[in-house]
């Protein structure tokens, strides 16, 4: 028995918000990781080198704009986690369905297998919302 028409086309439409604002938090993140280790590797090389308070002071507005761009990433990322939900459409042999009739769809199957369309129910997008403010 099959749920679905064999041209039945379900699409889940995610990406214009949290997914591009995730990217960019692990941009950044990667970013600071490398910095940091380069920090790292130089302290360990030439120790001499951080006595210098100019060298200091560029590593310190480096990280302090990375920090502050990773934060100014977060707030929008954990507004969408908050309040919007994942973009369900379907179509069937190249017709879209009402939406309507695609959200009733949605919540019987949703109840029936504890499926959700929001992204606070996604662990992946929990643990980076949750992960930078609760500290």
């Amino acid at each position: 028995m099959r749920l679905f028409h064999p041209y039945t086309v379900i699409t889940y439409n995610n990406h214009p918000d949290v997914f591009s604002t995730g990217v960019v938090i692990l941009a950044v993140c990667l970013v600071i990781f490398i910095i940091t280790c380069l920090y790292i590797v130089m302290l360990l090389t030439r120790p001499m080198s951080f006595s210098s308070s100019r060298f200091i002071t560029y590593q310190a507005v480096i990280l302090a704009f990375l920090a502050a761009w990773l934060f100014a990433v977060l707030v929008p990322y954990t507004y969408f986690f908050s309040t919007r939900s994942v973009i369900v459409t379907v179509s069937i042999g190249g017709q879209p369905l009402p939406q309507p009739i695609v959200d009733a769809l949605i919540q019987t199957l949703g109840k029936q297998n504890g499926l959700s369309t929001r992204y606070r129910d996604y662990a992946y997008c929990e643990f980076i919302c949750y992960s930078w403010y609760t500290y």
